[in-house]
């Protein structure tokens, strides 16, 4: 089965960088990227172990 991945929309984006003001929001130790890649693996590992 061929899944069509999810577009990611120009106002998610929006909202993501909504309080967007230096380079350390993004890709600091706490910035955006870190924590979307978190959560992003935590919700991958909780579905694989529930299904």
């Amino acid at each position: 089965m061929n899944k069509t991945p999810p577009t990611i929309t120009d106002e998610l984006l929006d909202q993501l960088l909504i309080n967007y003001q230096k380079p350390e929001d993004l890709i600091g130790a706490d910035g955006i990227l870190k924590q979307l890649t978190k959560r992003l693996v935590e919700r991958a590992l909780n579905a694989v172990l529930t299904s």
